[in-house]
């Protein structure tokens, strides 16, 4: 299956804690995360990602977009997340928050 490219959200309501599945370093300070999440039609996502000397944190959060349809199909999409970091990733570990 294709993958989405999606984009991270700062108006998410009823937000929780979602998994990721994989990442991919694409550069000392980018990485892409892949996931699984809801229809991209009603549902967001962004990530946290927090790092000290030994590893990077990622947090994955999903929520409802703002005006999402009442009903939505329940489907899953496989989607991926280019992230951050404020130092290079190197030898760290990266783990999911």
């Amino acid at each position: 299956q294709s993958t989405n490219e999606v984009s991270q959200r700062t108006d998410l309501s009823k937000e929780h804690i979602s998994s990721w599945n994989r990442y991919e370093v694409v550069s000392d300070i980018y990485m892409h995360i892949s996931f699984s999440m809801g229809n991209p039609k009603c549902h967001g996502v962004r990530a946290t990602v927090d790092e000290d000397s030994s590893a990077v944190l990622i947090t994955l959060y999903e929520g409802t977009l703002p005006n999402a349809p009442t009903e939505c199909a329940a489907i899953a999409v496989n989607a991926s997340l280019l992230l951050t970091t404020r130092n290079p990733i190197g030898t760290r570990s990266v783990i999911t928050g």
